[in-house]
C-alpha cells in the first residue's frame, strides 16, 4: 500500500464521518431535538430548548399550546371519569390538535418537567381540599 493510497483512504474515512455527523446533526436540528453545537452557544447552560414563539413550527410549542395541554390534563385529573374528547373539548382544542401539541410537549424534556410539577401540585391540592372535606363532613 503506497502512501498516496493510505492518505485517500483516510482522507474518505474522514469525509464519510464528516458527513454522517453532519446529517445526524441536521435530523436532530430538524426534529427539534438540541445539537451537538449548542454546546458552544452563549445560552448553552440551558440543556434543552424551552419554549419557541413560531406558532406550529415542527417541534415547538407555544405558551398558549402549553397552557391548553395542561388545561385538558388538569380537567382529566380532576375528573378520572372525563373522556380525552370532553376535556379537550371543554378547552376549545379538536383531539387531533391536543395530540399534536402533546407529541411536541413530550419531545422537549423541560416542558415535560414542567407538565409533571404542575399536575404534581394540582394533585397535591386537590387532595389537601378533598380530605378537608372529608374532615369536615
Amino acid at each position: 500500500m503506497t502512501r498516496a493510497h493510505r492518505i485517500e483512504s483516510v482522507l474518505a474515512a474522514l469525509i464519510l464521518v464528516t458527513a454522517t455527523v453532519l446529517t445526524t446533526e441536521w435530523i436532530h436540528h430538524r426534529i427539534g431535538n438540541e445539537t451537538l453545537w449548542a454546546i458552544f452557544r452563549p445560552d448553552s447552560k440551558r440543556p434543552f430548548r424551552e419554549l419557541e414563539g413560531d406558532e406550529g413550527g415542527f417541534g415547538s410549542v407555544t405558551e398558549a399550546d402549553f397552557e391548553r395541554y395542561l388545561g385538558v390534563l388538569e380537567r382529566m385529573q380532576e375528573n378520572h371519569g372525563l373522556s380525552i374528547e370532553e376535556a379537550v373539548t371543554s378547552r376549545e382544542l379538536t383531539l387531533s390538535r391536543f395530540r399534536d401539541i402533546e407529541q411536541r410537549v413530550q419531545r422537549n424534556d423541560v416542558l415535560v418537567e414542567r407538565a409533571r410539577e404542575h399536575l404534581r401540585k394540582q394533585a397535591e391540592s386537590l387532595w389537601d381540599s378533598r380530605r378537608a372535606a372529608l374532615a369536615q363532613g
